[in-house]
């Protein structure tokens, strides 16, 4: 199949290295929207030598038209990147791609596994009909992405992180709402130690 004999324009959909793929290909098909979750930008070590997943990739050839989504994205009428910027593998491919078309829709703390993520949080159906018919706003993502917070595995890594910076009383608060949406033994655990961390640090403060 030849680039002149896609459809005009549609919808191209794909997640790590399929959004890659739909980041790349849509520029065989000028109009087209595209919706692509933590995507790549390229697999080549020339350009980002530091990417150092998937290491089979280093055995194909990424000196090819495709071999970087930089500078095939202008011809889409819209772009919209889904990526965890404190991922640094991901922001280093994200941040690369650039335009007045291309939308990066900031998912913190959610990591690589992004389609996962949305399919248990029952948000992936309607962000893929929102893309498809060009209603997908800033606003409206953010809307549905509420939904990470009864998510488990996003209760956790935000409480891990809480705790990584020292924020007892936020890491405290993530614990309380954690328990008021599920059981959850460890994080009930959890939340005792901090309650004893934090009046031991108030103790000291009142001390000095």
């Amino acid at each position: 199949m030849t680039p002149t004999s896609y459809p005009e324009s549609g919808l191209f959909y794909g997640a790590s290295m399929g959004g890659y793929a739909a980041l790349a290909y849509q520029s065989c098909a000028p109009g087209s929207r595209v919706l692509a979750l933590a995507p790549q930008s390229t697999l080549s070590r020339r350009i980002l030598p530091n990417e150092d997943r998937w290491g089979w990739t280093q055995k194909l050839d990424w000196e090819g038209r495709y071999n970087d989504v930089v500078g095939l994205t202008e011809t889409a009428s819209d772009i919209f990147i889904l990526g965890d910027p404190y991922y640094k593998p991901d922001y280093d491919q994200i941040s690369r791609i650039e335009g007045d078309n291309v939308n990066w829709l900031h998912t913190p703390f959610m990591g690589h596994q992004i389609p996962n993520a949305f399919v248990v949080m029952d948000i992936m159906k309607e962000l893929l009909y929102a893309a498809a018919d060009g209603s997908l706003t800033p606003k409206l993502f953010y809307r549905l992405f509420r939904a990470r917070n009864d998510l488990p595995r996003f209760q956790h890594d935000l409480l891990m992180e809480a705790e990584k910076r020292g924020k007892i009383k936020s890491a405290i608060r993530i614990c309380e709402y954690t328990l008021k949406k599920r059981k959850a033994v460890n994080i009930r655990r959890t939340l005792a130690k901090l309650q004893e961390r934090l009046e031991e640090m108030e103790r000291k403060e009142a001390a000095e």
